[in-house]
């Protein structure tokens, strides 16, 4: 018999759900839970899976199997629907590690000789090009050969993700005299803004400037991109995540320009806590009062967390954040808003009616439960109690790589996110929109689902009573900028198509100044301006 998440036999051990087959099963664990809690004695990665797990692909939720694998539309690795009761070491980790340490030796290497070895004169310069030619292979084919994979099977299956989404993750904001600003990274990986100004026949871009970072190598990818924030008295606020040589790791950094954006001083690090683990998707926000407030996803508290055998007791990661008085010179102590969020997924900052800043991000609720949760950001550096923001109910035991959106309505706010939830007899997943209470908490009967099955990465702004939300949505060849407009607070929307763009192109970004909304949208050749009409 298939044990889901639906079965009528069910136990909570641990703050955890289990779920069994029939009330035989159920007794046996009840009577003596913790002999199925014990660490394996097998650490074999290819071990099979206690009979009756689901395996389920984050990204395309209608893939179902009951082994391990890759996804067959993108190539991501499949999750355990609902958490076995034993698990084992990560394979795919323990195979990325192996890659990496194995051609690290060839990467120094290769890596002096780019560097150094023009001045040793220890070659000819084509004779040296030739030796980083050969050494440089195995490093790309063998240590990136599983990006190369998924890579091409997501295309072949017309179903792009984060293995094909290319380094052109983009910030974009207007400034308080109405230019549009954009802060992106360059096919050499360098951070640079870009200013465009509103013409008669459409809008007008300036030269690129690269902004100085030192030796940092910046992450801009799917939704950890770079950040614009202006503040009084022409401060400009750059912020991006430094990327440290361990997997996964990174530090917040912020560049701080006071004469609107003229000239940037060195880049400073955001956070106290200097360990070598992920401080990424950082997002920043001013409240009523001035003060700056900076929120990141942090694995501070995953690395001390007590294990079970071979698996951490520590769900996911933790929402961290600080607080600056004097507009990012210097950063109050780090301080942590929540235990258990998801790993990857972006998170949303809005200052509400009242001039305080709400944080919304996708929590891990038990029993490993993914919705979202939404919390009062107090300037003290306290934080009120986490409200739950969603009620979809999605259990999984893996990052969707897919955040929320949120903006301050005139009451409340209104908030966007990707899910999957029951609606009626179907399990339905895609990205939904809903008012929130001035507490957090949707409002009844304005939750809505986007019509457009393929819809992701959702944006959205809101103006008085007009509210607009921006995706996109492909088909693996072709990618469509969407929107949905309303000139009633939410209640009733209308769809328009705003463009199209062949081949890789980032998620969208809708910003607003005044009664002004546009998309700002990046593909491999242009960036793409389109107002909203209401």
């Amino acid at each position: 018999m298939t044990v889901t998440d639906q079965s009528e036999c069910r136990s909570v051990h641990m703050g955890r759900m289990f779920f069994f087959c029939g009330t035989k099963c159920k007794a046996k664990f009840d009577a003596d839970p913790m002999q199925y809690m014990e660490e394996r004695t097998d650490k074999s990665p290819t071990s099979p899976a206690a009979s009756g797990t689901a395996y389920t692909c984050p990204m395309h939720p209608e893939i179902r199997q009951d082994h391990p694998g890759n996804c067959p539309k993108c190539g991501m690795t499949l999750e355990p629907l609902l958490p076995e009761l034993e698990e084992d070491e990560n394979p795919e980790l323990h195979d990325f590690q192996r890659r990496f340490w194995w051609t690290l030796p060839l990467t120094i290497v290769v890596t002096f000789l780019a560097m150094a070895g023009h001045r040793l004169n220890w070659f000819d310069m084509a004779v040296q090009s030739w030796i980083e030619f050969a050494l440089s292979l195995p490093i790309v084919m063998w240590a990136g050969w599983p990006f190369f994979s998924r890579g091409w099977q997501s295309v072949v299956n017309r179903s792009p993700n984060m293995w094909t989404l290319i380094g052109l993750g983009t910030g974009a904001a207007f400034a308080p005299d109405g230019s549009l600003w954009m802060a992106a990274l360059d096919d050499q990986g360098r951070l640079f803004v870009q200013t465009a100004h509103a013409q008669d026949k459409g809008w007008q871009w300036g030269a690129p400037r690269t902004l100085d970072t030192g030796t940092d190598r910046i992450s801009a990818d799917g939704e950890n991109r770079p950040k614009l924030l202006f503040g009084p008295k022409g401060l400009v606020l750059v912020s991006y995540t430094q990327v440290l040589d361990k997997p996964f790791t990174g530090f917040i950094r912020m560049l701080r320009s006071t004469d609107g954006g003229k000239t940037f001083g060195p880049p400073a690090t955001v956070h106290a806590d200097r360990q070598i683990i992920t401080h990424r998707f950082e997002s920043i926000a001013f409240d009523a009062q001035g003060a700056l407030h900076t929120v990141w996803i942090d694995k501070r508290d995953l690395e001390t967390a007590p294990r079970v055998g071979s698996k951490s007791t520590y769900r996911g990661a933790a929402i961290y954040r600080n607080v600056s008085l004097d507009g990012g010179v210097t950063f109050g102590p780090d301080t942590k808003v929540a235990d258990h969020s998801c790993e990857c997924c972006r998170i949303a900052l809005a200052q509400g009616p009242d001039g305080r800043v709400r944080a919304l991000w996708r929590h891990v609720f038990e029993p490993n439960v993914r919705d979202h949760a939404l919390a009062v950001l107090d300037v003290q550096g306290k934080s009120a109690d986490i409200v739950r923001a969603t009620e979809d109910g999605w259990r999984i035991d893996g990052c969707p790589h897919h955040g929320p959106a949120l903006v301050a309505a005139q009451e409340g706010f209104h908030a966007v996110w990707f899910g999957i939830r029951q609606e009626g007899d179907a399990t339905v997943a895609g990205v939904r929109y809903a008012r929130l209470a001035t507490d957090g908490r949707p409002e009844p009967g304005s939750v809505q689902r986007i019509p457009d099955a393929r819809a992701e990465h959702a944006d959205l702004q809101a103006q008085g009573s007009k509210v607009a939300v921006v995706w996109r949505s492909t088909d693996g060849a072709t990618s469509t900028l969407k929107a949905w407009t309303s000139t009633d607070a939410g209640k009733t929307f209308r769809a328009q198509v705003l463009g199209q763009a062949e081949g890789d192109n980032d998620f969208p970004r809708l910003v607003r100044h005044g009664e002004r909304m546009v998309v700002v949208w990046r593909n491999s050749k242009e960036v793409k301006i389109h107002d909203i009409g209401f």
